[in-house]
């Protein structure tokens, strides 16, 4: 079932025709990088012999929080005014992120699961994981109700093929920004509703 955040005093905005909407935290690599790991992305299918489609570049991120997922209703005004206010007041300095296994998630039978980027240590992501928790109590304290931030990953992929937990040669880049995110589920379509830099 999905989940959704309360907020007191808000009430649920009005059915939309679009199936399903998810809003986010999220931390998306420059261009540049978006680039090499599209060509990453292209020897783990062609070396595992998969057949799925990778995700668009400018769709590759790093999910930092979940704020809401609804079908098909989409997020309200109040909720995005909220993230927006909680995110100007993050400070951090820019960071490294360092990827430097793939694997794919669930258990061998599972059906389209994603293909993943992670630090296989966590040693990669220890900024990161710090930044995620310094912004969900952020969020937490202005009320809202969020579901627990996922371990740092990259979804390059979804698919039914079971992919072993593999080394690659790391992946590293510095992260700048973050960006609040709404993904229409479905459509391939992603909306920024706000970027802000790390400059603390």
């Amino acid at each position: 079932m999905p989940q959704q955040i309360e907020l007191p005093g808000f009430e649920p905005a009005p059915d939309s025709e679009v199936v399903e909407h998810s809003l986010f935290f999220a931390m998306l690599p420059d261009a540049a990088t978006a680039a090499r790991i599209r060509v990453l992305a292209e020897r783990l299918r062609a070396q595992h012999g998969l057949q799925d489609k990778l995700l668009y570049p400018e769709h590759l991120h790093v999910t930092l929080q979940a704020l809401q997922s609804t079908k098909p209703t989409p997020p309200r005004p109040q909720l995005i005014e909220v993230a927006r206010q909680v995110a100007a007041t993050i400070v951090s300095p820019p960071f490294d992120i360092v990827f430097d296994h793939a694997l794919r998630f669930g258990r061998p039978a599972d059906r389209n699961r994603a293909l993943v980027l992670q630090s296989g240590d966590g040693s990669g992501v220890v900024q990161l994981t710090a930044f995620q928790q310094r912004l969900g109590t952020a969020l937490a304290q202005r009320g809202l109700r969020l579901p627990r931030p996922p371990d740092p990953h990259m979804t390059l992929l979804y698919t039914s093929r079971h992919v072993a937990k593999q080394p690659i040669e790391p992946l590293r880049w510095t992260t700048t920004t973050f960006t609040l995110v709404h993904s229409y589920v479905g459509e391939t379509r992603h909306e920024h509703l706000g970027i802000w830099p790390l400059n603390g």
